[in-house]
């Protein structure tokens, strides 16, 4: 009969790893993971986590990848609660949103090496290129040309993740996250106008 954490070890370890990793990343940071701090925590040797993952920056990815699906949904969820020309900010505002809200999860996620993502045509490279599209298919206007869509949207999502970016290193004094949130949104009007 097999101990219980045996139990655990074969049969919940992975999710329980990437449970805790996400815990620790949203509160502590990304400098608060190592194999062998999560498997004290978990109650596990660390070697057992080698079964499930190479490295830390395994761990990351995975993280990371389950950040971008968050992120996704958030912003097919806002694309999809009205087909106006307000869309794009309304998505813009979901994609601020979930950074505010997970604002060292997504600091972890727009760290990656992207541009690699992007060229193996990873998982990552796939909710990049899917954001996007959510993007470009919410900012129509009539008779532009897709160059230009693809420009203003670029140029759009620049703006809101250098605010974001600005706002958590104190750069961009605001008051708190709602105030943030409410100045992004009113930068991304005045930008779509």
């Amino acid at each position: 009969m097999a101990t219980e954490r045996e139990t655990f070890h074969h049969r919940n370890l992975e999710a329980e790893v990437l449970r805790l990793a996400r815990e620790r990343i949203e509160t502590d940071g990304i400098e608060s993971i190592s194999l062998r701090g999560l498997a004290v925590e978990l109650g596990v040797n660390h070697r057992a986590l080698y079964r499930h993952f190479s490295d830390k920056e395994h761990i990351i990815m995975r993280i990371a990848d389950v950040g971008f699906t968050e992120l996704m949904a958030v912003c097919r969820g806002a694309a999809n609660a009205r087909n106006s020309p307000a869309a794009f900010a309304d998505v813009m505002d979901a994609y601020a949103g979930y950074a505010l809200t997970h604002a060292k999860l997504y600091a972890l996620m727009l760290r990656l090496p992207l541009s690699q993502e992007f060229a193996m045509n990873s998982a990552l490279g796939a909710r990049l290129r899917e954001m996007m599209q959510i993007a470009e298919a919410t900012s129509t206007a009539s008779g532009e040309p897709a160059k230009a869509r693809r420009d203003r949207v670029i140029r759009t999502w620049a703006a809101v993740h250098g605010l974001l970016v600005l706002y958590k290193s104190g750069a961009l004094i605001i008051k708190d996250d709602d105030d943030a949130r409410n100045y992004i949104q009113r930068t991304v009007r005045s930008l779509l106008k």
